[in-house]
């Protein structure tokens, strides 16, 4: 029940649509630049709001700020792969993936962030 609610936060639902923004830009390709600028300018602007979002309505979570980061990277690494040449571009992803994956739980734990448990009620 209580991952349900987590999941269902505002600053959540703005990180699955920004999921949905950069599937549909991978999808417009280059069939239409423009499209797909403005696609990946969107899902980068809803990087701050999201945050912002999860600060100012006290909704912050481990599940929230891992999905935070892991759209990041996801929205890097497809901007990597289309603008370095092969194999280059997938460097950065490997390496960045790689780092994120080894150090993801000691940065949450040295930042200090909010989480579900430190909103939740005293039992």
């Amino acid at each position: 029940m209580r991952t349900s609610k987590v999941a269902l936060y505002a600053p959540n639902l703005i990180g699955y649509f920004r999921l949905l923004l950069l599937g549909t830009a991978i999808l417009t390709g280059t069939k239409s630049c423009q499209a797909t600028y403005w696609l990946f300018v969107s899902t980068l602007l809803l990087d701050g709001l999201d945050g912002f979002a999860a600060r100012r309505l006290q909704q912050c979570s481990s599940y929230g700020a891992f999905l935070d980061v892991f759209i990041d990277n996801l929205t890097r690494g497809v901007l990597w792969t289309w603008g370095a040449p092969p194999p280059y571009g997938v460097l950065p992803v490997i390496i960045e993936t790689t780092v994120f994956t080894c150090t993801h739980k000691v940065s949450m734990d040295c930042k200090g962030i909010c989480t579900v448990d430190s909103l939740a009620p005293p039992s």
